[in-house]
């Protein structure tokens, strides 16, 4: 069946307390998206 509407692009965003800017698991995750997002070619910045 087709959507009743046209699909909208999507944009991914990451927030996170500055206390938590150094710990290893926050460090993981954004190191993790930021791969993703340059394999599928959509720069990130953080």
């Amino acid at each position: 069946m087709p959507p009743p509407y046209e699909a909208v692009p999507l944009q991914e965003a990451l927030w996170w307390h500055p206390l938590h800017t150094h710990d290893f698991t926050h460090v993981w995750l954004r190191e993790a998206a930021q791969r993703v997002a340059v394999e599928l070619d959509r720069p990130v910045a953080f």
